[in-house]
């Protein structure tokens, strides 16, 4: 119930598909030790006790178990297209050029919180050989995150298919700005096809 961390997770998509999220690395884990050590004390206290368990790790909010609690990005790899959410409330949306859709450069599909934001930042790449600064970076896995992009010709439809990222989340430089400006680290992104 409280653990929802590295579990399949239910999602409805904002056109309304019930989805299951596999790849879940965004959420909520109990602290067993730190728990079973709270547990004694408040027994020790002899008093009733209501409280949210002791946890190692932590999601960006929760409302009774629902973590996401109104407040993430989804990406729709298939639509090419992201949506922020805070509070319930659509904040903004825009399309996207995801990863090349070969082995090796496919956008990870699955759930994980922001990691950081730099403004500026270099992105650099040995193996594919790149050097590039971008205003905007969001991580969310590793080397993959959202940026702005001004190479990108145009933003959604098929411009994945043929020029592609590294599996990064490719955004219009204004709109990459814009979420730069408003999201929080932690608030997770939900990423699915």
């Amino acid at each position: 119930k409280y653990n929802t961390i590295y579990r399949p997770r239910s999602f409805t998509t904002t056109g309304g598909e019930a989805i299951t999220i596999e790849g879940n690395e965004y959420g909520y884990r109990v602290d067993q030790e730190g728990e079973l050590t709270q547990l004694l004390a408040d027994i020790d206290g002899g008093a009733a006790v209501t409280r949210e368990p002791v946890y190692s790790k932590s999601g960006y909010s929760r409302n009774g178990t629902d973590d996401l609690n109104g407040s993430y990005i989804e990406v729709s790899l298939e639509q090419q297209h992201l949506w922020l959410y805070k509070n319930g409330a659509l904040v903004t949306e825009t399309d996207i050029v995801s990863g090349l859709p070969v082995e090796g450069r496919e956008t990870y599909r699955g759930a994980w919180p922001i990691a950081y934001k730099a403004s500026p930042f270099t992105l650099s790449s040995d193996v594919y050989g790149y050097d590039t600064t971008v205003t905007y970076w969001m991580p969310f896995n590793g080397g993959i995150g959202f940026h702005d992009a001004t190479w990108q010709a145009y933003f959604g439809g098929d411009r994945y298919t043929y020029a592609g990222s590294h599996g990064c989340i490719n955004m219009p430089p204004e709109k990459a700005a814009e979420l730069y400006n408003i999201i929080d680290c932690n608030i997770p992104i939900v990423c699915f096809y």
